[in-house]
């Protein structure tokens, strides 16, 4: 059976975005670029809210004519251009980047698409898209990017309303940048 993996950027105090709801804060370096690329390759389709969906949107289709990404690895853009993708919306927009919607029961779609033969299927949501599938039970693994920043406010990852329980630690790695990873799994078994 295929995993939900919920990834996400946060900050140490547990933000994904700062109170200007910006993105600014995050650190980088070429490690975690490569670390992040081979993290893609397990995947064949991503999940995304509306608002996370937006704003890579702008960005992923044509990163790889910006000045600065010549001296970046060309499979990143490519695996996030190419590898299709489901939205958690309900607006009637138009939706491209080889993105669709999800139907009337998101939920039960996803339990459908976890059943199903592929790789795993990796949630790269906003906050409210990854509080639902919390919610519904559906987050098999947890993959949390901390980075070395304190926000003291913004949106949070966790409202509260979702309930994931006791989560077993899969691993863990630092990088030269101050992020650490924590990639946890909610089933206990060892």
């Amino acid at each position: 059976m295929r995993k939900l993996v919920l990834s996400m950027m946060v900050s140490i105090d547990g933000y994904i975005e700062d109170q200007q709801h910006s993105l600014e804060w995050f650190a980088w370096d070429e490690e975690m670029e490569r670390y992040m690329l081979n993290f893609l390759r397990g995947f064949d389709l991503f999940i995304y809210g509306r608002k996370s969906y937006e704003i890579l949107a702008e960005y992923w289709p044509e990163a790889d004519a910006a000045p600065a990404w010549p001296d970046r690895d060309p499979e990143f853009a490519f695996r996030m251009n190419e590898t299709p993708k489901l939205i958690l919306t309900s607006s009637a927009g138009e939706l491209a980047w080889n993105a669709k919607r999800f139907g009337a029961d998101p939920a039960n779609e996803l339990r459908q698409l976890k059943m199903r033969e592929g790789q795993n299927i990796a949630l790269f949501a906003g906050a409210s898209a990854a509080s639902y599938f919390i919610r519904e039970g559906l987050v098999d693994e947890y993959h949390l990017i901390v980075n070395p920043a304190v926000l003291g406010g913004g949106t949070p990852l966790f409202r509260g309303d979702e309930r994931p329980g006791q989560l077993r630690l899969i691993s863990s790695r630092s990088f030269p940048s101050g992020i650490v990873i924590l990639h946890y799994a909610t089933d206990l078994q060892q």
